[in-house]
């Protein structure tokens, strides 16, 4: 899906280059509450998801789980819930983690996929919402690369989060004028 996100728009970002392999599909930014708990020990860390996309996501946490454990994630997001079974694929003590999502139900599915259409742009377009997404790519290009430019610049430090967040709401505004 990286590949196809690359050839698409023509531009491939640091994040699709660092882990091809990894990705199922672009990442979105976002700003939502999440907690990740190790359901062995029942340690808990909570921390505010960034990125998220179908195959997983980024957990902004000063504590981390080690990379290969195994979890589950709560994510809280307008009024929302989503949760699945992860795998923490690498985590940056004092940053936050990566996580692949492993196992949802099929309403978590259905809620993730709407919640990647709303953060793509793609909400009322004609059948996007009713039938979920086949493929996260096919629409909105421009959106996927500006999410991930905020992204990377927030997560450098040359955004702070109110500067990213009113950026979104910028995009997302424009977006139901289209």
């Amino acid at each position: 899906m990286a590949d196809a996100f690359q050839k698409k728009s023509g531009v491939q970002s640091s994040a699709l280059a660092e882990h091809p392999e990894r990705r199922a599909g672009p990442r979105f930014g976002l700003n939502a509450d999440t907690e990740v708990e190790e359901p062995r020990t029942q340690a808990k860390v909570s921390g505010r998801t960034t990125d998220l996309g179908i195959g997983g996501c980024y957990v902004d946490t000063i504590t981390t789980f080690p990379a290969g454990t195994n979890v589950s994630v709560k994510i809280t997001w307008g009024g929302q819930v989503f949760e699945a079974d992860a795998r923490v694929l690498y985590g940056k003590p004092g940053m936050g983690m990566g996580m692949a999502f492993l196992g949802m139900g099929q309403p978590e599915k259905v809620l993730l996929e709407q919640w990647i259409c709303e953060l793509a742009g793609e909400f009322g377009k004609p059948g996007k919402r009713e039938a979920g997404i086949s493929d996260p790519v096919s629409e909105g290009t421009e959106r996927i690369v500006l999410q991930q430019l905020i992204t990377m610049l927030l997560r450098k430090g040359s955004l702070t989060q109110a500067e990213a967040e009113g950026l979104r709401r910028e995009m997302d505004r424009k977006n139901r004028n289209k």
